[in-house]
């Protein structure tokens, strides 16, 4: 017997990876959905954006179901808990026990704000680079 097919809302209903991006330039905004090929739309309202995109989805996943293709899996199908194992080198483990002792918390709560302080500082430097490329191409036109 033949699995039954979802229906394009369903499919959606999954936790697809869904990019927003705006354009300086235009002032509008771009979104699609990183695992559907092509599936994009632009708005210019962020909200517009995504609520395009729903619709360039449904379109696209009926599409492929019409042609008998099969509909990829979410990137990250099972999300994140928040939940991680980690092995760090004795020196290194004693050092940020120490470093959390002193700043009055926990070890896992010390270990979770230097991470997010890194991450942040990542996503900054991209961002500034994103920004220096963009007014450099300005400039060289």
């Amino acid at each position: 017997m033949s699995k039954p097919k979802k229906t394009p809302e369903e499919y959606l209903k999954e936790p697809y990876s869904r990019v927003l991006i705006p354009d300086a330039e235009s002032g509008t905004y771009m979104a699609q959905i990183v695992e559907f090929p092509g599936c994009i739309s632009q708005g210019d309202t962020p909200q517009e954006a995504y609520d395009r995109l729903e619709d360039a989805a449904i379109g696209w996943v009926s599409a492929a179901l019409d042609m008998g293709q099969e509909i990829p899996t979410p990137a990250i199908p099972h999300g994140y808990r928040g939940k991680v194992a980690l092995r760090l080198p004795r020196s290194l483990h004693r050092q940020a026990a120490i470093a959390a002792e002193r700043d009055g918390t926990s070890l896992n709560q010390f270990i979770a704000t230097a991470l997010a302080e890194k991450v942040g500082a990542v996503n900054l430097y991209d961002s500034l680079v994103q920004r220096l490329d963009q007014r450099i191409v300005v400039i060289s036109q």
